[in-house]
């Protein structure tokens, strides 16, 4: 290990810093690691890594004042499982964690651990793994390649290089500017915004399985996690202790590493051969076929659970349904209630306002239905909230307009709504409208002509409907039962 010798060697979060400053993008705390300590010529420790991002904590705390370093964030506002590096001065988008961004996060990390080489600054074994992993993830597998010598190392950069990079320095992904958005809206402090909640801003988290939902309390189909897998398998225990087994081993790793584990990485990290590793992947797909990995899957019992962390054995008991059936609207409305409100208002809420229809939901009929609930959130809710905010222009207004009923009445509100929400951005109540703002957002996505043959493409809107049903109690103090019953009641009535 050879590092340059300067007079002062600089501390580790001055070279943690000067590091970001050459990628322009987020590191993981792994990768980071190496590099700061093959440029020191020294080992840096996790534990002093962790001393640093703690001291910056810590400042944040003490100053309110902007940090030097802080962590890339997710989507939710929550930390990742491991920290991913960024600087307090970049714009709030370029650190959130996103699918469209991390390539690039990677190929900028690679490129700049070449010029590191060859400026002769650093010589470390450990380099050569990591660029080959980084570029996999980035350049693609065709094109990486550990290098051996001065010119595979600017061939290897030069790829890096040629890498669509996205982020920049005023610059973020699209998807990275909507999360953005909801992270500003949901009024996260600035200490959340630099290094993360622990727990869920409420903010969906986005990707949900394509093959299986959370029951709704009393579904007849209803089945634990574990006895799902085994009726999937023929009963076959073995075969179920494989497909259970690589679910519980393939979320420690993403825990561990921030990230979805390439095959290779899930192999060398347990211990076995790829054959093996693809025997466990192809075990799990056929009970999931719909599913890429496991990642969506854990989200969703993680979600049955209300906890964000624990032991996996939690998870085996979460009440899942296939989800070749999806919930009607009223349903689903109802049991996200009672998902927001947790204990005791939850089962209350459930229990005076659910009712089961045995029969099979009308996609027509459905989609009816759920532009109904927005109607009711906005006709409503939002006229009760812009009262108990005293904007008597704002609520003319909204009476005023065309009640909801397609996707253009859908748009319009949602608009008009976003402007009555800015006039009032300071008083109780703006959440209700900006939650069904995203409800008619989904709305606004739809077609009355050409209903969608489930409701699965409309949940999102529903629970944002939900949302707002709970933020005009919680806000205003409306009696939530009461009003569950009364909009569940006018849902039941629409007719096809």
């Amino acid at each position: 290990m050879v590092a340059v010798h300067n007079k002062r060697l600089p501390s580790v979060a001055e070279q943690i810093d000067n590091i970001l400053r050459e990628t322009e993008a987020p590191v993981p705390t792994g990768p980071m690691r190496v590099i700061v300590s093959a440029v020191r010529g020294e080992e840096v420790s996790a534990e002093r890594m962790s001393r640093v991002a703690s001291a910056e904590r810590e400042a944040v705390a003490n100053t309110g004042e902007p940090p030097r370093l802080c962590s890339a964030i997710l989507p939710a506002g929550t930390a990742p499982p491991r920290r991913i590096w960024a600087k307090g001065s970049w714009r709030l988008a370029r650190r959130i964690i996103t699918k469209d961004a991390e390539p690039a996060w990677h190929a900028r990390t690679g490129q700049t651990i070449c010029e590191l080489v060859l400026r002769r600054q650093v010589e470390d074994q450990r380099l050569l793994l990591l660029v080959h992993e980084l570029a996999v993830r980035s350049i693609g597998a065709a094109h990486a390649f550990e290098p051996q010598n001065v010119r595979q190392w600017e061939e290897l950069r030069g790829a890096f290089a040629s890498f669509p990079m996205g982020p920049g320095i005023s610059t973020h992904t699209a998807e990275q500017g909507e999360a953005e958005v909801n992270l500003r809206e949901a009024g996260l402090g600035a200490f959340a915004l630099f290094f993360g909640l622990e727990a869920s801003a409420g903010i969906h988290r986005g990707r949900r399985p394509k093959g299986l939902r959370l029951a709704l309390g009393g579904e007849r189909d209803a089945q634990s996690f574990d006895e799902l897998v085994r009726s999937s398998v023929d009963g076959d225990p073995d075969r179920a202790r494989t497909v259970l087994a690589y679910i519980e081993a393939y979320g420690r790793q993403m825990d561990e590493d921030g990230r979805p584990p390439s095959i290779g990485r899930y192999a060398t990290r347990w211990g076995i051969d790829i054959a093996t590793a693809k025997a466990e992947q192809n075990a799990f797909a056929a009970v999931f076929p719909e599913e890429e990995d496991p990642s969506a899957i854990l989200d969703l019992l993680w979600d049955g659970t209300g906890a964000n962390a624990g032991a996996f054995t939690r998870l085996l008991g979460v009440k899942v349904v296939r989800a070749g059936s999806f919930p009607t609207v009223n349903g689903y409305f109802v049991t996200c209630l009672a998902d927001e409100l947790r204990k005791p208002a939850g089962p209350r809420v459930m229990d005076a306002a659910m009712e089961f229809d045995d029969s099979p939901p009308d996609p027509r009929r459905e989609q009816r239905r759920f532009f109904a609930l927005c109607a009711r959130a906005s006709e409503v809710w939002c006229a009760e909230a812009l009262q108990q905010m005293g904007d008597e222009a704002s609520l003319l207004g909204l009476r005023s307009l065309e009640p909801v009923h397609d996707e253009d009445t859908a748009r319009y509100m949602e608009q008009m709504l976003g402007e009555y929400r800015l006039a009032n951005r300071d008083k109780d109540g703006k959440g209700v409208l900006l939650a069904t703002q995203k409800a008619l957002r989904v709305a606004a996505s739809l077609r009355i002509p050409e209903p969608p043959p489930s409701t699965q493409p409309y949940l999102d809107g529903i629970r944002w409907a939900a949302k707002a049903l709970v933020a005009l109690h919680q806000e205003l103090e409306v009696d939530i039962t009461d009003e569950a019953k009364r909009t569940t009641a006018r849902i039941d009535a629409v007719s096809v």
